[in-house]
Order: C-alpha cells, then sequence, then structure tokens
C-alpha cells in the first residue's frame, strides 16, 4: 500500500505545482497583452493631439479632418474602456476632458478661428491628454 500513497502524493505536488506555474504564466501573459493595448493607445493619444492641434492651428476649418478627429476619438474611447480606463468618476471625467479640449471650441463650426501655438485650447489639448496619458501608465504599473 505505501507506493500506491506515494505515487499520489507525487502526483498530487506535480499537479499543483503544473497548475501555480500555469497560473503565474497566464497573468503574464494578460500582463503583456495589457501593457501592448496601452503602447497601442499611447501612441493613438499622440497621434491624435498632433491631429487636434494641427486641425486647430490650420488656416481654415477641414471637415475631412474633423470626421477624422471624431473617428480617432471614438478608437481611443474604445480601447481606453477595454483596458477599465472608465471605471472611476475620476477616469470618466479624463476621457470627458480630454474630448472637450479638442472639440468643444472652433470644432465643427462655420466660424473657424485660427488658433497660435500659446493658445490656451492648444494648452488643453495637451494638458488632457498628457493626463490621460500619465493616469494610463499609473494604472498600468501598480497591476
Amino acid at each position: 500500500m505505501e507506493p500506491y500513497i506515494t505515487f499520489f502524493i507525487n502526483a498530487l505536488i506535480v499537479g499543483a505545482g503544473w497548475y501555480v506555474v500555469h497560473w503565474f504564466s497566464v497573468r503574464r501573459e494578460l500582463a503583456k497583452e495589457k501593457r501592448s493595448v496601452a503602447d497601442d493607445v499611447i501612441c493613438k493619444l499622440e497621434a491624435l493631439e498632433k491631429k487636434a492641434k494641427e486641425y486647430h492651428m490650420a488656416e481654415g476649418r477641414s471637415i475631412i479632418a474633423e470626421r477624422e478627429i471624431k473617428s480617432n476619438m471614438r478608437t481611443v474611447v474604445r480601447l481606453l474602456n477595454r483596458l477599465e480606463m472608465s471605471k472611476t468618476n475620476e477616469q470618466r471625467k479624463r476621457i470627458a476632458r480630454m474630448r472637450q479640449s479638442i472639440t468643444s471650441k472652433n470644432f465643427e463650426s462655420e466660424t473657424f478661428i485660427s488658433c497660435k501655438e500659446n493658445n490656451e485650447q492648444i494648452r488643453d489639448i495637451s494638458i488632457a491628454i498628457s493626463r490621460l496619458i500619465m493616469e494610463l501608465e499609473n494604472l498600468l504599473k501598480y497591476k
């Protein structure tokens, strides 16, 4: 009877060890996937910031640029939601501020007024997107 008990205990230890190693591997892979999506979101946020600044500093209104910016914002927000960046009220406010900084003034307006580099709206766009990026980095740092 003793050899069967020893075999059973060894099999139980091996099975438990495999499960623990597998669990850690899955967590590591999920963290890598999340990091990859976050890097993509950061690139998209930086591109959105550049496009929004170019739009507001242009000589005239561009309906094509407006559509592209709105589409890019939807994509970024969808990806942020996928990363669970809209769980808290503060996170939702940061996303709303980003949208408002880009679209609240001068956007889709018949009375388009070109902005300068040091304009308040241009600064608001940079600040809102920078805060979102920092929030995203902090969220991933502690997971």
